[in-house]
């Protein structure tokens, strides 16, 4: 079909390791949104108090209109026509409780309806309109892909699936819930047993497009004898493929350098490395003591507003020790590349910010790695970046965290100071060297954002900025 641009939105969950494939569903749609409607547009993380948006364009003083993303990846039906209708009611509900009004509501779908569900939307929609007096839209698969196609939208289409096009036979990339077909051993999910580990609710698994190997990960707890909770790792080979071979030698390479590293400042452990005769390999790593840093410091959004001086002096504290830990990597040569408030721990009493895992460290880069919204620009096209992922994406994706966590706004801008008064002039304009689309404009080492995050606490526990 030449001239009509590729779009798979499947993309999304295969290039991620976890529940980032909704995040940067919810982060393409931002874009398009603005792109096509022309307005300014943001995508809060609701992580204290659900207040029912996905993309919020307006004023939640006043009105606004919202985007509900819903990443229904493998079509819409009854468990789907029930998460709809959960969405809307909650954020009616939050715009009684908390003063705004709603001028229009969008449900966002990368699937068509069929049928019984068509019928069943139009009744949903004429009975919620007729409720609430709210226009309610629905942009599905056909709507998405005209949207993306105009010449308006060519930035976001580019920068979301350009990159990803499949191999010459068309084969598209698939995320798939099991694999029954192909692996004797079942299914990764919540509950089950794999090498002698029950699995948990995370437990995630990406199918090949070629349908060679598979890449899975989950948190689980040893069996017998019962051992500490780990964070496993595995790529699964069902037949010889250059993409399997990449991310398994890929695997082991992270293997050797956790050898390497002994747990070195708060990094991960390993625990376990297994090597299946068809080539699959198994790591397994220790899981770090503590709450997850969004458990603890959000980012806030909603009525929680900002953090307070308080809080925030504890998040650069937290911060600088992470920097501190990712450091003894920088010196091997690596980089974690996949921070995220899922993906650091916060350790001991003073909450020392310190990694749940290695993330991509030893991995080869692949477009769009990491979590939205805290992947750096190079990680978009790595092939294509004057420098590719490494010590300096860390140094942005540090950043990244931080101004989000203290502000409760994801991105770059405004200058934190416009956010948050009492931001000292330092940390403003650290993070804004931090947070260079080009990696060559960062600080080229850690420890500078290290030093800098720790004067900028000082100075937040003497009283606030200058």
């Amino acid at each position: 079909m030449s001239g009509v641009p590729h779009i798979d939105f499947r993309v999304h969950a295969t290039r991620q390791n976890d529940a980032g494939g909704r995040d940067e569903f919810e982060q393409m749609l931002g874009l398009l949104v603005r792109a096509v409607e022309g307005i300014e547009t943001s995508v809060p993380h609701a992580t204290r108090g659900d207040w029912g948006i996905d993309v919020l364009a307006g004023d939640l003083n006043g009105r606004i209109r919202i985007w509900q993303a819903k990443y229904f990846i493998r079509g819409f039906d009854t468990r789907q026509r029930v998460q709809v209708d959960k969405s809307f009611k909650s954020a009616v509900a939050a715009a009684t409780r908390e003063g705004h009004a709603i001028d229009g509501w969008v449900l966002c779908i990368p699937c068509n309806m069929d049928p019984p569900n068509t019928r069943w939307w139009g009744r949903w929609k004429a009975d919620r309109e007729a409720e609430t007096g709210i226009p309610i839209e629905l942009w599905d698969d056909n709507r998405l892909r005209d949207l993306l196609a105009r010449p308006e939208s060519d930035h976001v289409r580019r920068l979301y699936y350009d990159p990803y096009r499949p191999p010459a036979d068309d084969v598209p990339l698939t995320i798939v819930p099991s694999f029954a077909d192909l692996d004797v051993d079942g299914p990764w999910q919540a509950g089950s047993v794999s090498l002698g580990h029950l699995l948990h609710a995370d437990a995630v698994e990406v199918l090949a497009s070629d349908r060679a190997w598979a890449w899975r990960e989950a948190t689980a707890d040893r069996v017998a004898p019962p051992g500490r909770r780990v964070s496993l790792r595995q790529v699964r080979i069902f037949r010889d493929s250059v993409g399997g071979t990449t991310r398994r030698d890929g695997l082991l390479a992270q293997a050797r350098l956790l050898d390497d590293l002994h747990g070195a400042r708060g990094l991960p452990r390993k625990e376990s490395l297994r090597r299946d005769g068809d080539g699959s390999v198994t790591l397994a790593t220790a899981l770090p003591d503590g709450p997850l840093w969004r458990e603890v410091l959000g980012p806030a959004f909603g009525p929680a507003g900002p953090l307070d001086r308080l809080s925030a002096a504890a998040a650069l504290a937290a911060a600088a020790g992470l920097c501190d830990t990712l450091y003894e990597l920088h010196r091997r040569g690596h980089a974690h590349r996949a921070l995220s408030p899922e993906t650091v721990v916060l350790r001991g009493g003073r909450h020392e910010g310190v990694p749940r895992d290695l993330g991509l460290a030893a991995l080869p880069p692949v477009p769009g790695e990491g979590h939205a919204p805290y992947q750096a620009p190079e990680q978009h096209r790595p092939t294509l970046a004057t420098l590719p992922p490494g010590p300096r994406t860390d140094v942005y994706q540090v950043a990244a965290l931080v101004r989000h966590t203290l502000s409760g706004l994801p991105g770059t801008s405004p200058p934190l100071r416009a956010v948050v008064p009492e931001t000292p002039v330092e940390l403003d304009d650290l993070l804004a060297r931090a947070l260079d689309a080009d990696p060559a404009g960062r600080p080229d080492d850690i420890r500078t954002m290290a030093a800098g995050l720790r004067r900028a606490r000082a100075e937040l526990s003497r009283g606030g900025g200058r």
